[in-house]
């Protein structure tokens, strides 16, 4: 990211999705669906960084969240900070 920024888009940060693919300038979307049909409930854009698919899923959950809500998430989010 030193070595790198976009002259439209100064926030962009270098990421990459796997090991074996390129780094390219960009942001990271986010997601909130409900899980019986699938349906987006909420969605928020972020800086890549190490910490923004937590932060982000929290505060998703914490802006849409019911009392008695159930949450499902992928393998990535089973982290004591975020359960």
């Amino acid at each position: 990211n030193q070595t790198h920024q976009s002259k439209t888009d100064p926030e962009a940060r270098l990421a990459r999705k796997s090991a074996g693919d390129a780094s390219r300038l960009c942001h990271m979307a986010h997601i909130l669906t409900e899980n019986r049909n699938g349906l987006v409930v909420d969605v928020s854009v972020s800086e890549v960084n190490g910490r923004a698919e937590n932060v982000e899923a929290l505060n998703l959950l914490l802006r849409n969240a019911k009392k008695g809500s159930t949450v499902g998430a992928d393998k990535g989010y089973d982290t004591p900070a975020f359960v």
